[in-house]
């Protein structure tokens, strides 16, 4: 099957060519005698060598009117949701939408960016991460949000979490900071701001709470630095 030969008395036959077939099982020798009983696919149908039957591309290829050429697959970051035949079969593959990709050709579906990630532009082969300070939480999205005030992301983050105690931030997208000196924040108190330090007390840069000056040190204002006693004097 699928073989023929012109030749009398030989053994090896030859394959059919690529859009020909031939379905006899070697039960009818007058069958298998010439090129001519190899026989023509039919349009919208192709073969590969030494077919037995001929068969249509399948969904994410395409193929022209020439039934000897091959199934072509669509390209990466393209899809198909139907085979292509005729002089525009290529038409039937199409970019994948924003917020898609994909990486593999001859496909008949993109896939979703997934959350911490997205895609702006059509006929992507991938997605990208969101930045630092930025999330989304569902699939296939074109933008990252910012994280609000208080809060902050790393890259490919599917949400934002609060400051660290000891950090704050005061606008939406904007990356965490140590509280400076002389001022702290807790666990309990809200991530957007710090809070001064009370006189006689102070604290180091990311501080979550403040210390009583050592001695022979003083502070005399709210959100001050411990600074020593002047001369002749002590604490």
């Amino acid at each position: 099957a699928g073989k023929y030969t012109d030749q009398l008395g030989t053994e090896t036959c030859t394959e059919c060519p690529s859009g020909k077939f031939n379905s006899d099982l070697a039960v009818t020798e007058v069958k298998h005698k010439n090129l001519d009983t190899c026989l023509q696919c039919s349009p919208g149908l192709t073969s590969e060598l030494g077919a037995l039957f001929c068969f249509g591309c399948y969904v994410g290829s395409y193929n022209t009117s020439n039934t000897t050429e091959p199934c072509r697959d669509c390209p990466s970051g393209y899809m198909s949701q139907a085979v292509g035949t005729g002089s525009n079969a290529w038409l039937t593959c199409v970019q994948c939408y924003k917020g898609h990709y994909q990486e593999q050709s001859g496909q008949p579906f993109c896939l979703p960016c997934i959350p911490g990630r997205h895609q702006p532009e059509k006929g992507a082969l991938k997605c990208e991460d969101c930045g630092q300070d930025q999330f989304t939480n569902i699939t296939a999205q074109t933008m990252c949000q910012q994280c609000g005030s208080g809060k902050s992301s790393i890259d490919g983050s599917a949400r934002c979490l609060p400051c660290e105690p000891g950090r704050f931030s005061t606008a939406s997208g904007q990356e965490c900071e140590d509280c400076s000196k002389g001022r702290y924040r807790s666990k309990e108190q809200e991530p957007t701001a710090c809070l001064d330090c009370e006189i006689g007390w102070s604290s180091q840069e990311g501080s979550t709470k403040c210390r009583t000056c050592d001695k022979g040190k003083i502070n005399p204002t709210k959100g001050g630095k411990c600074t020593d006693c002047p001369i002749n004097k002590y604490q």
